[in-house]
């Protein structure tokens, strides 16, 4: 029919509520930073993890710039009238990064010349365990192969950077393709070890 049928509703708030209680200070490149700490912006804590662990309803966490390379799980929950606040420190990029360090930083790990523009490495972890299997070469995403022969003559003719891990040896392969330089040692790689990076396991507000 013709008739219309008008109503309102109200939907909740764009702006951040403001914190009611504590505020805590992380910051990870502060040599000073440790978990020990009260958590104030001269004695801050080391982790956002630390800070997950002791945060109440009404509190806030004010994170300065920097990467933190951790898995966040919190339990705790706020409520309607006292939110829990977690955010960037003014001003400052926060990076959430679940990618090993030692692989990311440039001269940290060795690469072994296997032949046939293969190179490999040793871990002490397992980067498959857990689901993760993600490894990128300068930002781009390669492709795990789960067998070594096929991973050694590129089977699936994905035609491009991949990756194979021998759990038994710990062994890490990598073969780079449309990259220049098959040496991962001159190039950015990142292999994930920690998923998710923040993972809310409580009810409340946050």
């Amino acid at each position: 029919g013709s008739n219309s049928v008008t109503n309102s509703v109200m939907t909740k708030a764009e702006s951040w509520p403001t914190g009611t209680g504590n505020t805590y200070y992380i910051d990870v490149n502060n040599p000073n930073a440790t978990d020990t700490n009260p958590g104030t912006i001269i004695r801050p804590l080391k982790t956002i993890q630390r800070a997950a662990n002791i945060v109440n309803p009404g509190d806030t966490v004010l994170i300065r710039g920097g990467t933190y390379r951790e898995a966040v799980t919190l339990t705790r929950g706020g409520n309607t009238s006292a939110y829990i606040l977690f955010q960037n420190y003014p001003d400052e990029t926060v990076n959430i990064d679940g990618s090993d360090e030692d692989i990311a930083t440039t001269g940290r790990v060795a690469w072994t010349d296997d032949g046939g523009g293969i190179y490999y490495t040793v871990l002490s972890w397992n980067p498959i365990v857990g689901g993760y299997g993600y490894a990128a070469v300068d930002g781009q995403r390669m492709y795990l192969y789960n067998d070594f022969a096929a991973f050694q003559t590129d089977s699936r003719g994905v035609n491009i950077s991949n990756w194979y891990f021998n759990p038994s040896t710990y062994q890490l392969y990598v073969k780079l393709v449309n990259v220049g330089d098959p040496n991962p040692s001159n190039h950015s790689m990142t292999v994930a070890r920690r998923n998710p990076g923040f993972l809310i396991n409580s009810s409340g507000s946050l």
